[in-house]
């Protein structure tokens, strides 16, 4: 797989197969090594939490493929994406894509890598869930109910270093997203933000830190 990646578009970048995944990238060797490290973490959690819950799981028929770009136009070539997306899980190629640096770092470092390794987090969590039986790959899920679920699973944190918190715990940056919401809205005790959510074929920002309290 690594072979054939580095064959077609990404001639020149490197390679790295662990247990679970192939990674390929012309990153920053701690950026590479933050990514590889919360993924790997990430996927026996994921698995030892599902069949806490007695959900079958198993093996992914094939390892999972990261690609991780220097750039955000490197990103943007390889396939272009709408403003504001530094991560996406593809179903179709079964890969998660992301980026290092971008132009919001130069300005908000510290927030945008949480961003940044929130995301990333948040796409691993899919992929791992669609690959291990949690969820069909191509099946379509309640949007609120299929974002939630990697909202559950995703959570970092930011000390010395950057890790994966674990299944289930406080989603901070989605906590305080949520928290900053509800008070600046007139009522809060209507419903209206749990229908909204629940009914959107969309989410904003905002609708994403619902649909992981509603999971949660």
């Amino acid at each position: 797989i690594a072979k054939k990646l580095t064959d077609e578009k990404l001639m020149g970048f490197k390679t790295r197969v662990t247990r679970h995944y192939v990674f390929v990238y012309n990153t920053s060797e701690p950026f590479s090594v933050a990514a590889m490290r919360i993924m790997e973490s990430m996927y026996p959690g994921v698995v030892k939490y599902a069949k806490q819950q007695r959900i079958k799981v198993h093996e992914p028929e094939v390892p999972l493929v990261v690609l991780m770009f220097r750039t955000e136009a490197e990103f943007q070539r390889y396939r272009r994406m709408p403003r504001g997306v530094v991560a996406y899980y593809n179903m179709l190629s079964n890969r998660v894509i992301l980026y290092e640096r971008s132009r919001r770092r130069r300005t908000l470092p510290q927030m945008a890598i949480r961003q940044k390794i929130s995301t990333m987090a948040h796409e691993g969590a899919h992929q791992i869930l669609h690959n291990i039986g949690v969820q069909q790959r191509l099946s379509q899920w309640p949007m609120w109910l299929s974002e939630g679920l990697a909202e559950f699973f995703a959570p970092t944190t930011f000390g010395k270093r950057l890790l994966w918190k674990g299944a289930g715990k406080v989603n901070d940056l989605r906590m305080f997203e949520l928290d900053v919401y509800l008070k600046g809205r007139a009522t809060q005790s209507n419903g209206d933000v749990i229908k909204q959510t629940v009914t959107a074929a969309r989410l904003t920002s905002a609708g994403y830190a619902s649909a992981w309290s509603l999971t949660h």
